[in-house]
Order: C-alpha cells, then structure tokens, then sequence
C-alpha cells in the first residue's frame, strides 16, 4: 500500500523523484527504492513524507483511506464530549439545540459585524466617530 500511496501522491503534485527526495533531503535512489517497493523507509521518512504531504503516516500505510490526521481534542473539548455521551437522548438532543441556537447566534453577530465594517467609510469621520 505504502508505495501506491507515494507514486500517487508524487504525481498528484507533478513531482519527479529526484524533485521530491531533494525536498525531504534524502537520495533519489532511496526513494525510488520507497516507491518500487525495494525497500521500507526508516520512521524518519515516513514521518517527513507525511508532512510534506499533509497526511498522517497511517494514511501513507494503508491503516486508514482518511489522509488527514485525526483532530487533537482540548482537555475541555474531550471532557465535554464524554459528558455529552453519557446523556441519554433527551439530554443529548437538548444539548444539540442549545448548541445551535448559541452557534446561529454567533453566524448572525458575525455576519452583522463584518456588514457594518463594510459600511463604514475611512473618508466619513463622522461615522466613525459615532461607533
């Protein structure tokens, strides 16, 4: 899986070998080998090819068909997903129309925002005064 992965990946951003193993500074014929299916790569190199690719090193191995890494959660962002969890669907459903009440809320305040920004011109000192 490993080298389908980096032949498509390669192509996808019209990439020669010689280009790429120069970016991730490692030999041509090291790569090929990585790419033929000669050789495995060292942890180093899957590590800089999936960085350089924006992918997780998972992905490139064929564990997952998702090539972004998964999302790191906050302390908080974990401790209030387990507790949304553990409601039952009453208190789930409550939570979820609170949620979107709050965020429609916030699209709404932004979007006012961003429109009076818009009106305001930088030659009119009175309006700016008045804000």
């Amino acid at each position: 899986m490993l080298l389908e992965r980096l032949k498509t990946l390669r192509r996808k951003v019209n990439l020669s070998q010689q280009d790429l193993a120069r970016d991730i500074h490692i030999s041509r014929e090291a790569y090929s080998m990585y790419e033929n299916g000669h050789r495995q790569p060292p942890y180093e190199t899957l590590v800089s090819l999936a960085q350089y690719y924006k992918v997780s090193v998972d992905y490139l191995l064929g564990l997952t068909d998702q090539p972004s890494p998964a999302l790191t959660l906050t302390e908080e962002e974990f401790k209030l997903l387990s507790e949304f969890r553990a409601l039952d669907k009453r208190g789930k459903d409550a939570t979820l129309a609170v949620l979107h009440f709050e965020y429609h809320h916030y699209l709404v305040q932004k979007k006012a925002a961003q429109a009076k920004k818009k009106t305001v011109k930088k030659e009119d000192p009175d309006i700016l005064n008045s804000l």
